[in-house]
Formats: C-alpha cells, structure tokens, sequence
C-alpha cells in the first residue's frame, strides 16, 4: 500500500488532466460550435453537410492546435497512466519522475499537433475536409486513409512500437524516458490517429472508437489477435468507402 501511495501524486495530476482535456474537447475546444453538430454516425460521413448557422468556416491555427493537443492527450492518457514509473525513492523523488515522465510524453503530443494542425489546414485548403465538420467529403481520400491504417497494423514498426508503448517504464527511469515513450506511442498509433480526418476531428463517436481502439491494443496481454483485427476493419471500411 505505501507504494501505491508514493506514486499517486503525479498521477492524480495526469488523472484530473486527462479529465479536463475531455471536458475541454465536448465544449466544444474553445470553437464555439457544439461538438455533437459535428458528430455523426454515418459512414461515410456525408459529403454535403448540412450548413450550421452562426458557424465559422477557419479557425486559429493557435486554437486549433490547442484542440488538437487536448484531444490528444484526452484519447491516450488513460491508457498510459498503469505504464507511469513505478514506485522508489521518496515520494518527492518519485513525483518528480512521474512529472517528468508525463511531460515529456504530453510534449511528444504537442508536436504531433502541430503537425495534425498544418496537415488540416491542407486538407481543408484542398477541399478534402469539410471546413465546419472538420470531414472527409471524400470516399477516395477516405479510402485512401482507412487503407493506410489497415495495412499499417500488419507492418513490423507497429508491432515493435506497440510493444514498447505497453511496457512499463520502471523505477528509475531517466528525464527524456517520457519522450522516449510518447515516439513509440505515436508511432504506434499514429495511422489510426489520422482516421480523425475521416470520421471527423471533433466527432464524439470517432475519438471514442478510437481512444478505446488505443486503449485495448495498450492493456491486453496479447494485443496481436486484435491488432490484426483493427487492421482487417480498416481495410473493410475502406473497401465500403470506395463502394459508396
């Protein structure tokens, strides 16, 4: 129990941030548009959303990486919480290394969406993304992506990636191990990361999907079953998109 005890401050910390990334994203991620206008279950989504009235059609490359980083870290933290630095030391010792751990990994992320920011920018310059659902109005791009991410997770760098994502980080872990960390984790996830310009960056149904996707390929003992599952539903759905 007292080391249970010992690594709890950190990870209460992360716990509660984690929480505010969710709250902070169903508000609508500072946009003033309602997140579940922006939702929908449809797939492919529709390629002609109807219009929202009082709906920006740009936003802040600024408020859209802060949209991005907060949807981030609110899909993986939980299923990096049971990876933090186990117990040692003194317990400021060991919340320190917990905090470092963390924020090296949220920095991992922050650069990520940065990218995901200029890469939205593109698509929605390009018309491949609706620029108020945030979309693909597409089915060939659709396809495209979905293709990617299916053949994805058969290849080596994702199983090694997703085998370092879901290990521990020990006791003594050094001050870029978070760092170290969160590239194995977007690496590993990063195909599926990109399905967001699928279903919709801001569509409820599509980060959930996702976030317990990541989540269960993290916490099983075994993730390959169900990786090459994830694998073979992407490359059906892409099939349906070019279908559709």
């Amino acid at each position: 129990m007292r080391r249970g005890v010992k690594a709890a401050p950190a990870l209460v910390l992360f716990s509660v941030l984690a929480v505010a990334c969710w709250v902070f994203f169903l508000s609508g991620a500072g946009t003033g548009m309602s997140v579940w206008s922006m939702s929908t279950l449809q797939f492919p989504p529709p390629a002609n959303p109807v219009p929202m009235a009082g709906a920006a059609t740009s936003y802040s490359a600024l408020l859209m990486t802060s949209m991005w980083w907060s949807m981030m870290l609110a899909m993986m933290i939980p299923g990096t919480l049971r990876h933090f630095p186990g117990a040692g030391g003194t317990d400021a010792i060991m919340t320190a290394v917990q905090l470092w751990f963390g924020l090296g990994y949220a920095a991992v992320w922050m650069v990520f969406s940065i990218a995901a920011t200029c890469l939205q920018a593109i698509l929605v310059g390009s018309g491949l993304i609706d620029s108020m659902t945030m979309w693909s109005t597409s089915d060939r791009f659709s396809a495209i992506l979905l293709g990617v991410a299916g053949i994805y997770q058969f290849t080596g760098i994702k199983t090694r990636t997703l085998d370092n994502c879901r290990r521990s980080a020990g006791r003594s872990p050094g001050r870029l191990t978070g760092i170290r960390y969160g590239i194995n984790c977007l690496v590993s996830s990063c195909a599926l990361m990109l399905l967001l310009f699928v279903g919709g960056v801001m569509n409820v149904y599509w980060v959930i999907l996702l976030t317990i996707v990541v989540a269960i390929e993290k916490a099983m003992a075994d993730p390959t079953p169900f990786r090459r599952a994830v694998g073979l539903a992407c490359l059906a759905a892409a099939a349906a998109a070019l279908a559709h």
